[in-house]
């Protein structure tokens, strides 16, 4: 549904710079919705340049610009938020915002079999490619990474539901028990 909302909003021109857990909504009726595009970029319009969004979810290219988000820059912190989901833990963790901005920049991701040895070896490909350094190698669309998120799950023992609901399952449980999300 995430993935499905930014390819809306990029199809329209619009990028939505601040994709992160706290910006995705479960409804009582079970329907996820992307919120607070309040620093979203209308890029006809363009931005001043300055960096936002959130330093754990920021891609490299806004990290560097605000005005460099393109709308592989939304796709690449869907990915962060995969990969949080699926791993564990964030790719990057330090207390300071500036670090992590320097970590999306230069270095890479942890290998998520690494941290999750029971993640199938495709999904640590897919997370691989979609939090890649350069936006043009990293999955296009939205709907281009979860087709390949689903691909890549289909048929491993330990994932008997579809990824969407997997997601929406572990995202609502974070959603409700985790303190930083309110």
């Amino acid at each position: 549904a995430v993935a499905g909302a930014l390819d809306y909003a990029h199809a329209r021109g619009v990028v939505h710079r601040d994709v992160k857990p706290s910006n995705v909504m479960i409804t009582e009726q079970g329907r996820v919705v992307l919120t607070d595009f309040g620093l979203a970029m209308n890029v006809a319009d363009g931005t001043m340049g300055e960096v936002f969004g959130s330093p754990q979810y920021i891609s490299p290219e806004q990290a560097r610009s605000s005005a460099s988000a393109v709308p592989q820059s939304d796709l690449y912190s869907l990915a962060v938020m995969l990969y949080e989901m699926l791993v564990g833990r964030l790719p990057f963790i330090d207390p300071f915002p500036t670090t992590l901005a320097i970590q999306h920049i230069n270095d890479e991701p942890p290998r998520p079999r690494v941290l999750n040895p029971s993640l199938p070896g495709p999904l640590d490909a897919v997370l691989q490619k979609a939090l890649h350094k350069d936006p043009s190698e990293r999955y296009q669309t939205g709907a281009e990474l979860m087709d390949a998120v689903e691909a890549a799950a289909s048929g491993h023992p330990g994932m008997p539901m579809g990824m969407a609901d997997a997601a929406v399952v572990l995202f609502s449980e974070q959603l409700r028990f985790d303190p930083r999300h309110p």
